[in-house]
């Protein structure tokens, strides 16, 4: 296949998930009640009922929408990934590597925002099962720094662990929370540095730590950083994220009988924690 036919190929991958997603989109507004402006009443429980109405069908339509794009993006994703991996691999200017480099980069964060949506949606529709089964979460934290290393060369992920760390939980859901917490050091330490990983055992459970020396949480903003949707930064400032791998992050420990928590310090970084019981309650 030449360049010219494989980028049309992977624009038109690209292009038609995008297609579908903003044409439900634009059905859904259009199908949307009008606001009643010109009704007004004194009956304040018809109007607190109206306004709770609007609010269920406001997270009934962001439910359906982040169902519908994630599964829209999933294949065209792997596809891309797919062909970008193996130009790369028979690339040899460097100035294209570099630039396919980067395609795998973005597919890769896009591919933890589609994880997101889909674990998002999955708990608000049917709750969250668990699949519990028993695991070693410091080999987990070595294999994923090890894999998240080779698409952000410019950091330096360092696990510390004394042992082996056996935990029984969702060993999938877990590492969800643990790839949510490492990408988002690596991308709010933009200029690079250390991202220090700490596994350890602490009276009665795990305890996982991911410190980075980046950009840190402003003071003021410091209580909404688990509300779905909050972004610290501006998406201007290049940090990105859509706000929800932190709230996933949160009702997945919760729902193991663990916990989740943080000290920042903006300008100096931050450190994200999280503990799952080792023993099921």
């Amino acid at each position: 296949m030449s360049r010219a036919n494989l980028r049309t190929r992977l624009l038109a991958v690209v292009l038609k998930p995008l297609l579908r997603v903003r044409d439900f989109a634009l059905a859904e507004g259009q199908g949307r009640p009008e606001a009643r402006g010109n009704t007004e009443t004194s009956d304040e429980l018809e109007r607190g009922n109206a306004a709770d109405g609007n609010d269920r069908r406001a997270a009934q339509l962001t439910e359906q929408f982040m169902t519908v794009a994630s599964h829209e993006l999933r294949t065209p994703l792997t596809t891309i990934r797919g062909y970008s991996q193996l130009l790369l691999r028979k690339e040899k200017d460097e100035t294209n590597r570099k630039a396919l480099e980067a395609i795998v980069r973005a597919t890769e964060r896009i591919d933890h925002l589609v994880q997101d949506m889909l674990e998002v949606s999955k708990v608000r529709s049917t709750g969250l099962g668990l699949e519990k089964v028993k695991f070693d979460l410091a080999q987990m934290a070595r294999d994923l720094a090890s894999q998240l290393q080779v698409i952000s060369p410019k950091h330096r992920l360092i696990v510390k662990q004394t042992g082996p760390v056996e935990v029984r939980a969702d060993e999938e859901r877990i590492e969800i929370v643990m790839i949510n917490l490492i990408d988002n050091a690596i991308r709010y330490s933009p200029g690079g540095g250390d991202v220090e990983i700490e596994v350890a055992v602490r009276g009665p459970d795990a305890v996982v730590t991911v410190v980075d020396h980046g950009l840190g949480i402003p003071k003021e903003k410091q209580e909404h950083i688990f509300e779905p949707f909050f972004q610290v930064y501006s998406p201007v400032a290049g940090i990105g994220g859509a706000g929800l791998g932190l709230h996933t992050s949160k009702q997945i420990v919760q729902a193991h009988g663990g916990k989740i928590w943080f000290e920042s310090q903006e300008g100096k970084g931050s450190a994200f924690h999280f503990s799952l019981p080792l023993r099921d309650p």
